[in-house]
């Protein structure tokens, strides 16, 4: 392909068809230039993932659209035709000894309290230590049975790491360093800038809701299969500009003579092969160049490895478990409790909806767990584990996970309820595992202590003297963890690149 003087368009290798993979083929490809995708999945997405086995479409990886109508995704659903609606929440907490709505309101501001303090603690601290170190200096009380929670808040079910693997720099990102360039309206076509919020903002009745300036979205369809109709809709539009070559990994950039070569290998059955891109997009996750899958040569830098390693993928597990009706609402359990206990019921337990979050108090071990409930407005409840519990988990086989499951179900909805739920489950469940995929060895990133400015580094793009860049949610500091994050690293890159060869 060459531009109207006859001049040879530049060819760029991207690595990675995840969100921020992907958004730099976009941008490269509205540019003119030859694009050949390389992905080790079959699929595009990457840590976007939406299974829709059980009937329904179950996000396992990332699943919320934050910060919207602000969130590229939200623009990029729009111009796709995916429908999405605003999520409308609230949290409860529930005792087993007391399952009224008063106590769950109790212990909401409870628990509330607990997390402002350790997150104020820890806020307070050195940004280069541990988060742990911190929060040493909160004023709450560490035998307080809800006290995991509050951890749990800041740390597992937030950053995927414990308190004591992340740094605090990570609840505290827009202030590691500088702040970012900002390079979504010098990369982004006009046509993508934000979104008119009255024209595809919450739906089902929601629009009263709307006019928050930054809330959270679901994909109707599901998060994974937005991001995967954003690859699809490249290939059906660049069909001469765009090559994508799923179940292939990198296993070689090297940089030698001024040229570039990236070789591939087949995940299956196929052959080797080799190409010499103008410049090549590395977007794969930060613990794959960590553990040196793909090789340089030359070597990284020893800045650059160093950064990589300090952002490595915490644990975070979903469980999603299919019931025959709704576990939270007292009629459900009619003819198997008492009318005595049913009435009571009706008027006491609060009246979960679609989307609530639920917490149940933890276990001894300290253990915790949150659960979504009524996904899809459907009887299927979500749970989530993050750090050093969910590794373990993952590790285990399905049934021992779904046994966990249910088990922290029977015991949250207390003894009239509780021993009744697994009469409800049917069996169909969905268990996420990323720790435990090759190509991912992770949920997402969180900063080691002493890894501050590790994602500034990265972002900075410290190899592009060798036509070489990274892109990945690890490298947006305001957002890490989010797959607008990595889009926008995505950007980043191609602008960069767009700069470098013109």
């Amino acid at each position: 392909m060459a531009d109207t003087r006859g001049i040879p368009m530049p060819h760029v290798v991207v690595i990675g068809a995840g969100a921020a993979g992907l958004k730099a083929t976009h941008d490269l490809l509205a540019k003119g230039y030859q694009v050949t995708l390389i992905e080790a999945r079959h699929r595009f997405g990457g840590r976007a993932w939406t299974d829709e086995s059980m009937g329904l479409p179950v996000d396992l990886g990332c699943q919320w659209l934050h910060d919207s109508p602000a969130n590229p995704w939200f623009t990029e659903a729009k111009r796709l035709k995916v429908k999405i609606y605003k999520q409308i929440k609230s949290d409860f907490y529930l005792d087993p000894a007391d399952l009224s709505l008063d106590r769950s309101k109790k212990l909401k501001e409870h628990v509330e309290t607990m997390e402002s303090a350790l997150e104020n603690s820890v806020k307070s601290g050195d940004r280069n230590s541990a988060a742990s170190e911190g929060a040493k200096a909160a004023k709450v009380d560490r035998k307080d049975p809800w006290y995991p929670v509050a951890v749990a808040r800041l740390a597992a079910l937030e950053e995927s790491a414990e308190l004591e693997e992340f740094s605090t720099v990570d609840l505290d990102a827009k202030a590691d360093d500088e702040d970012e360039d900002e390079v979504d309206d010098d990369v982004v076509d006009e046509d993508d800038q934000g979104a008119n919020e009255d024209d595809h903002a919450a739906e089902d009745g929601d629009e009263g809701e709307a006019a928050e300036t930054s809330y959270n979205c679901l994909a109707r369809g599901g998060f994974g299969k937005l991001i995967s109709a954003y690859g699809d809709a490249l290939v059906e539009e660049y069909t001469d500009e765009l090559t994508v070559h799923f179940t292939t990994v990198a296993e070689l950039i090297r940089w030698q003579d001024d040229t570039l070569t990236v070789v591939t290998s087949s995940v299956i059955a196929g052959p080797v092969l080799k190409f010499t891109p103008d410049a090549v997009v590395v977007a794969v996750p930060t613990s794959i160049i960590a553990s040196k899958e793909i090789e340089f040569l030359p070597p990284l830098d020893l800045a650059t490895q160093k950064a990589f390693a300090d952002l490595p993928l915490g644990a975070y597990m979903k469980v999603a478990l299919k019931f025959s009706s709704d576990i939270f609402d007292p009629d459900s359990y009619e003819g198997q409790i008492s009318a005595k206990e049913l009435k009571q019921l009706r008027k006491t337990l609060p009246g979960i909806e679609a989307y609530d979050e639920v917490w149940p108090k933890p276990a001894s071990s300290g253990h915790v767990w949150k659960f979504v409930c009524k996904l899809h407005d459907q009887n299927v409840v979500v749970g989530f584990v993050g750090g050093k519990l969910a590794r373990k988990m993952e590790a285990e086989k399905d049934a021992a996970v779904v046994e966990h499951a249910l088990t922290k179900l029977t015991a949250m909805l207390g003894p009239v309820l509780g021993p009744h739920v697994r009469k409800l489950y049917q069996n169909k469940y969905l268990i996420s595992r990323w720790s435990q995929d090759p190509w991912a060895q992770g949920a997402y990133s969180y900063t080691k202590p002493g890894g501050q400015g590790a994602r500034k580094h990265l972002y900075d793009q410290p190899l592009s003297n060798r036509r070489i860049f990274f892109a990945g949610e690890a490298l947006w500091r305001a957002a890490y963890g989010t797959a607008h994050g990595a889009y926008k690293t995505g950007a980043k890159a191609a602008k960069c690149i767009i700069d470098e060869l013109g």
